[in-house]
């Protein structure tokens, strides 16, 4: 279960689960064989939707699929990194934020 980040799902659509199920190799190809928005059986879902997948295909065990893996186009797969860059915005902060310290939670009282 999930929420579908962009485009459209359908059953029928060829998949990939990335970075892949342990044990079936790294981007694990599979078939989408039921969709579910807001619990119902639907032909379609969207990009905004929260959706409930079933896969079939290639032994997907779908309780060994790792926490955060992202289901993506068969022919689009999301590229694997093992590091990247990021720009960080913090809004409201109790104490300012200086780099290389590290902040202490504070007790909330």
């Amino acid at each position: 279960a999930g929420k579908l980040e962009g485009g459209a799902l359908r059953p029928g659509s060829r998949v990939v689960l990335v970075p892949g199920v342990p044990g079936c190799g790294p981007g694990t190809p599979a078939t989408v064989k039921c969709v579910e928005v807001d619990g119902c059986v639907a032909r379609v879902a969207r990009a905004g939707d929260a959706a409930e997948v079933a896969l079939a295909g290639s032994g997907v065990d779908l309780s060994a699929v790792p926490s955060g893996a992202v289901l993506c186009h068969a022919d689009f797969p999301a590229p694997l990194v093992t590091r990247f860059e990021a720009r960080v915005v913090v809004l409201d902060a109790p104490v300012p934020l200086l780099r290389g310290a590290q902040q202490h939670r504070m007790p909330v009282v």
